[in-house]
């Protein structure tokens, strides 16, 4: 949970009753799959610039958080940078296939599998360079697995403030 008085910060909880087999692998919860937990706990995941928490999305047994300019990785126990000078600008260009996690950064389309982060919009960087900067954090990305594709809806190249997607990159 990421609240908006505090977005820097990650707060989770454990849950409580739930127990283990013999092999310590497979969980079970009480009360016929309802779950309570006990306090919360949080860490802080500002980054340098101080800027606030874009995006979360699981990886496997992991957790990516995004911030404007740094890309941290969560797996249970400890929080890493997993890349301090690229992160995510659009909350929902975010979109997984396949182990990698695309996202939209201040340079262009980036993908991720928990290290640092690749830029893969070179060839269509005239494109995406002619967005509306303003607008930019009202993209939406999406995989299109039986292309092979990852999609970036973004703003016109010449429309004003609008929350909708009008063009495809």
């Amino acid at each position: 949970v990421v609240e908006r008085g505090t977005p820097n910060t990650v707060q989770f909880s454990d849950p409580i009753g739930q127990t283990f087999d013999l092999d310590g692998e497979s969980a079970s919860w009480p009360l016929g799959g309802m779950h309570s937990f006990d306090a919360f706990h949080n860490f802080d995941c500002a980054d340098a610039s101080g800027g606030p928490i874009t995006g979360l999305w699981p990886m496997g047994s992991r957790l990516v958080i995004f911030t404007p300019r740094s890309t941290q990785i969560w797996d249970g126990f400890a929080r890493r940078v997993a890349d301090p000078d690229v992160g995510c600008i659009a909350p929902r260009s975010i979109a997984s296939d396949a182990g990698k996690v695309f996202f939209l950064g201040h340079s262009g389309v980036y993908v991720s599998q928990g290290g640092l982060n690749q830029i893969i919009s070179r060839p269509i960087s005239p494109s995406i360079d002619r967005v509306d900067r303003y607008s930019m954090h009202n993209a939406v990305g999406a995989v299109y697995r039986t292309r092979n594709q990852y999609r970036l809806f973004v703003p016109a190249y010449t429309a004003s403030y609008t929350p909708s997607p009008d063009a495809a990159l």
